[in-house]
């Protein structure tokens, strides 16, 4: 994101950003704001969603955790090990796979739980058990070696990223000019994935 927004500024010296980075869902209109990026759909019938880019949920360890506890080779084997998750809602998300062509979720374990994605990405790749970790948030550790994928025959897709905004009769300038340098930084291949 941060690249986007940089050179969105740019472009646009005269717009002053605001941009605010949490992993909860935050109701646009009540709170000002022109426009969001978030995974996943959503149901609010008062905001306009338009997919920029998918991404794929990758299951992962550091070198260190699979040297000590071993890697897994099937999903089950999931079962012994310290699986770390993203909590949403109160609760921890499932993780996805696809297993004989088939989606499946999994309800996983472990010694740590956490809001926050970019803070449980460091707190595997730092060797403290496996993950499930979107592939936007995971490209450099996973180029540069501080993780490696598991169980890579079962990844499955992740929700699209989509960008939000609030419906309106005209689109205020300053956020079509957003909405549009995303989706060309994005498409047709997220850098993630390049």
């Amino acid at each position: 994101m941060l690249p986007i927004v940089q050179r969105y500024m740019r472009l646009w010296p005269a717009v002053e950003v605001n941009i605010s980075f949490n992993d909860r869902y935050v109701d646009l209109i009540e709170g000002g704001i022109d426009v969001a990026v978030r995974v996943g759909g959503m149901s609010d019938s008062n905001l306009v969603s338009r997919k920029v880019a998918p991404h794929t949920l990758v299951t992962c360890a550091s070198p260190d955790y699979l040297a000590r506890r071993g890697t897994p080779s099937t999903v089950d084997d999931l079962a012994n090990h310290d699986c770390l998750t993203f909590s949403h809602g109160g609760r921890p998300v499932e993780w996805r796979f696809r297993v004989a062509d088939a989606p499946r979720k999994v309800s996983v374990g472990g010694p740590l739980t956490s809001t926050n994605a970019e803070g449980l990405c460091d707190i595997v790749a730092a060797g403290f058990g496996i993950g499930q970790l979107a592939t936007f948030l995971i490209a450099d550790a996973l180029r540069d070696g501080r993780l490696v994928p598991i169980l890579a025959s079962h990844a499955a897709e992740g929700e699209p990223l989509s960008v939000v905004y609030p419906i309106r009769r005209l689109l205020p300038p300053k956020v079509t000019a957003f909405v549009d340098l995303l989706t060309a930084s994005w498409q047709p291949r997220p850098p993630w994935d390049r």
